[in-house]
Order: C-alpha cells, then sequence, then structure tokens
C-alpha cells in the first residue's frame, strides 16, 4: 500500500520543480498535543518529565563542545540552533504539495495508527514494554 507521503516522493520526482522543496505535512501540533494523540491511539501514557527549554539548550552546548572541541568530532545532531528551534512551534503546510504534486494527506490518527501498528509488528521482542521505557521529554 503506497502512504500519501510515498505517493508525493513519487510525484515530486515525475512533476516536481527542480530545486523546489515540498512540505509533506496534514496536522499542526505541539509536542504535547502530539504525545495526547499518541497516548489516546496506544494506550501509553506520555512521558512524565518535562526538561525545561534552558537545560535542553544548555546540554546541547556541553555536548557540542564536548564533541567539537575535545573530541574533534562535531556531530550535526547535537548542534545547539536546532535544540532551540526544537522548542518552537511551528506552523508548515503542504500548500505546494497539495496543488503541483496532487499531495493529498491522511488524517493524523489514521497515520499514527498504522505507524503504532507497524511498530508492534516489527519491534525487537522485548522493547516495547511501556513499564521499562524511560519517560523523558526533550
Amino acid at each position: 500500500m503506497d502512504t500519501d507521503a510515498a505517493k508525493a516522493f513519487i510525484a515530486a520526482m515525475r512533476v516536481g520543480r527542480a530545486g523546489k522543496s515540498y512540505l509533506l505535512t496534514a496536522h499542526n501540533c505541539s509536542v504535547r498535543e502530539f504525545f495526547a494523540i499518541l497516548e489516546r491511539l496506544s494506550g501509553i501514557k506520555p512521558p512524565l518529565l518535562r526538561v525545561p527549554t534552558f537545560v535542553f539548550v544548555a546540554g546541547s552546548h556541553v555536548l557540542n563542545f564536548y564533541n567539537s572541541r575535545l573530541r574533534n568530532d562535531w556531530r550535526e545532531g547535537l548542534d545547539p540552533v536546532k535544540a532551540e528551534m526544537s522548542n518552537c512551534y511551528w506552523f508548515v503546510e503542504a500548500r505546494d504539495a497539495k496543488l503541483e504534486l496532487a499531495f493529498e494527506p491522511r488524517d493524523i490518527d489514521e497515520t499514527l495508527r498504522d505507524t503504532i501498528e507497524y511498530i508492534q509488528q516489527h519491534a525487537p521482542p522485548g522493547t516495547l514494554n511501556p513499564s521499562q521505557m524511560i519517560r523523558a521529554r526533550l
């Protein structure tokens, strides 16, 4: 079964404009709202701990310094700018993808149900026990 995003990727390769970026999004929500939807669909409680933004950003600076200066091994995923940006609410829309690629996003519940089902079917044994998960929200 092709997903909405997979169909849009194929359309972008066939009819998309060279150098054009297309946002394939369907539902704007905060991290808190996202976890609430996941809890409703999966029955798994959201993380209990919420790391304050300043701690998250400060931690990324420490990790960035450690990796870039002490280990001489800069890692893109630890970028302090990205850490700060990840704590902002970003509204995005798929207008161009809808118009140019005939992108038809699915409902968030349908997409997340399929994702949860896939993870449950393909996760290594013993990795999905909610009582063993670390409950931290970054």
